[in-house]
């Protein structure tokens, strides 16, 4: 090595024009799987999106399964996607879906098994009309535990924004604690989340908050305690 980076296989190219391929990425734990985002994919209909995941096998990136399209035109599937450690589990935001109201969005996990991708669980579909919930989302490393960022939710002020952690318990995916709503107006909080492996502390994003100056942003940290989700630290 010279100290070059070097590619790793092919390009992984979109299937057509505007599926706008690689909105979003996740990798496994091992580096050789791989989940792609087109929320502009045609598939299932005009922008419906989809996701599709390649594994790398003798220094070449091959689909894993079909494609995992989203349910309905204009639902931008794959605007966000995580993967578990694995890479046999991923959740897939699609903000734009329609289930519980215009806009409401959703998300959607799937599992590989036996040479496909199925759904595990039902939808998990945004609280309210406009929410855009499944704009941002991550999986835990076990892929039992997800958080969900709706950016638009209205539960504390108007757009204040808000995010979901839920758990799988081996049959349905069930909420953990109560919403984590933002701090104000317009915050849009959620636009960004992360998890860590064990899914028990979650990182909360907006670049809109005006605690330090317009639209300065910040970021808030969580920790489960069982119950309930504690604030650990705020970054501006």
């Amino acid at each position: 090595m010279n100290g070059i980076a070097q590619q790793l296989g092919s390009d992984i190219n979109g299937e057509s024009a505007n599926d706008i391929s690689g909105r979003s990425i996740s990798f496994n734990s091992a580096g050789d799987r791989i989940a792609i985002g087109a929320y502009g994919n045609d598939g299932n209909g005009t922008d419906a999106g989809q996701v599709r995941v390649y594994a790398l096998s003798s220094g070449s990136w091959s689909q894993l399964g079909g494609d995992i399209d989203g349910e309905a035109a204009n639902d931008r599937s794959g605007q966000a996607v995580s993967m578990n450690a694995a890479g046999d589990r991923v959740v897939i935001g699609a903000y734009h879906n329609d289930g519980n109201g215009t806009k409401s969005g959703h998300v959607r996990i799937y599992q590989y098994s036996s040479g496909s991708w199925s759904q595990l669980g039902s939808d998990i579909d945004g609280e309210a009309e406009g929410d855009e919930f499944g704009l941002s989302v991550a999986m835990n490393d076990a892929g039992d535990r997800i958080a969900v960022g709706g950016h638009e939710n209205d539960g504390s002020a108007s757009r204040a924004g808000h995010a979901r952690v839920y758990s799988y318990n081996g049959s349905a995916w069930v909420q953990l604690g109560a919403d984590i709503d933002g701090e104000g107006v317009n915050d849009r909080f959620g636009r960004t989340i992360s998890l860590n492996a064990a899914g028990d502390r979650v990182a909360i994003g907006t670049g809109e908050n005006d605690g330090t100056a317009n639209n300065a942003g910040h970021v808030r940290v969580f920790s489960y305690n069982g119950s309930a989700w504690d604030a650990t630290r705020r970054r501006h």
